[in-house]
C-alpha cells in the first residue's frame, strides 16, 4: 500500500514541475505576457477588436453618447479605464498631436450628431502614432498611421 502511495506522490510531483514549466515557457513571449497582464487588470488588451466591442451602437443614445463624451475629454484617460495599454501604445496616444485631437474630437461629434458606427481600423497595429477619420454612410472610421 505504501509503494502505491509513493507512486502517486511522485506522479503529482512529476505533474506539478511539469506543468509549471510548460505554463513558463509557454508565457514568455511578449504577446502572451501582454494577455497575462491585461487579464491581471481585469480588462481587455487595447485591440482593434476590443475598441469596436466596447464601443456601445448608436441606438443606444445615452450609453453612445456617454461614451463619446467621455473619451472627448480625455483620450489618454478614456482609454487607460476601459484597456489594458502597452507601454507603446500609450506613448503613442501621447505623442499625438493637438490637431489630430481636434480632428479627432470633431469627427466624434459629427458621428454623435449623425449617430453613426463608431469602429477602429488599424490592421493589427495600434502602436503607431498619428490617425485619420474617414465616414462611410453608417460609420466613423478611425484609422491610426504612421507619422
Amino acid at each position: 500500500m505504501k509503494r502505491a502511495t509513493d507512486r502517486k506522490s511522485n506522479r503529482r510531483e512529476f505533474l506539478k514541475t511539469s506543468i509549471g514549466g510548460i505554463v513558463a515557457g509557454g508565457c514568455a513571449t511578449t504577446a502572451r505576457l501582454k494577455t497575462l497582464a491585461a487579464a491581471q487588470n481585469s480588462k481587455p488588451l487595447l485591440t482593434e477588436r476590443e475598441f469596436n466591442r466596447r464601443v456601445p451602437s448608436p441606438r443606444r443614445t445615452d450609453a453612445y453618447t456617454r461614451e463619446i463624451e467621455e473619451a472627448k475629454r480625455d483620450l489618454l484617460g478614456y482609454l487607460n479605464s476601459h484597456f489594458h495599454l502597452t507601454s507603446a501604445q500609450s506613448a503613442k496616444v501621447k505623442s499625438l498631436s493637438k490637431e489630430d485631437i481636434t480632428r479627432l474630437n470633431e469627427s466624434l461629434d459629427k458621428a454623435l450628431k449623425n449617430k453613426l458606427q463608431i469602429k477602429l481600423h488599424c490592421g493589427g497595429d495600434l502602436s503607431r502614432a498619428g490617425l485619420t477619420t474617414r465616414f462611410t454612410p453608417d460609420s466613423l472610421i478611425i484609422e491610426p498611421h504612421g507619422q
